[in-house]
């Protein structure tokens, strides 16, 4: 672990970055078994939400077959392990690609028209 000591100006030590160095350390922890989970949430100990979290949004990404996020080598629809959506408390409509699709064209239209409204013509 590494810990900086900070010198007060009244001579007392400040070991403040230990506790800083320990959350961040934990936070990473989590953060790599989330992603490192994601194929497999069931299997996450820790990040077990945020695991499942990325697994739904990977395989909705891959179902849109759209963008940069999308992996090729994906045939059919992407599955969604049911232990995710029992985390996630998701159920078929939340995960229906025609809805996600048609909401988020929606929200963008409703985005751009704010956008626009401020620049104005």
């Amino acid at each position: 672990m590494i810990c900086v000591l900070e010198q007060l100006p009244d001579g007392r030590t400040l070991e403040g970055a230990r506790v800083v160095v320990r959350v961040l350390h934990r936070q990473i922890g989590r953060f790599v078994e989330a992603v490192g989970r994601h194929h497999a949430p069931g299997l996450a100990t820790h990040a077990v939400l945020d695991a499942s979290i990325i697994h739904v949004a990977d395989a909705l990404a891959n179902r849109s077959e759209l963008g940069a996020f999308f992996e090729s080598g994906i045939k059919g629809k992407a599955s969604i392990a049911q232990s995710a959506l029992d985390v996630t408390r998701l159920t078929g409509p939340d995960v229906d690609e025609g809805n996600i699709i048609g909401e988020a064209g929606i929200q963008f239209t409703e985005t751009v028209g704010l956008l626009l409204a401020k620049t104005g013509p």
